[in-house]
């Protein structure tokens, strides 16, 4: 990976009438074995509108910059102002850049 770098993903809601979602954060290779990861934070993005699943899209982005300060921004997709982020400073986790 070349610093700095952006990453987007798509994801859906998993409920019926689902009204916020739960982003964890985390730094490693393993999906299957998440506790092998560097937990980095989480945080809520609140305000998803009803709906059914699957229905209502949030887009995740993750940006990280050459100072090593990394950036995680989620929003819902089509809804204004529905947004939530959280930023990680290399030198206040164990993040390796």
């Amino acid at each position: 990976m070349t610093i700095p770098c952006e990453e987007e993903k798509i994801f859906q809601t998993s409920k019926d009438d689902q009204d916020s979602l739960k982003i964890v954060v985390q730094q490693g290779e393993e999906f299957k074995n998440a506790k092998e990861n560097v937990g980095l934070g989480d945080f809520l993005l609140s305000g998803i509108p009803p709906a059914p699943k699957g229905e209502q899209k949030v887009i995740v982005k993750m940006k990280i910059d050459a100072d090593g300060l990394f950036k995680c921004v989620a929003v819902a997709e089509g809804v204004d102002g529905v947004q939530a982020e959280m930023t990680v400073d290399k030198d206040s986790v164990n993040m390796t850049v």
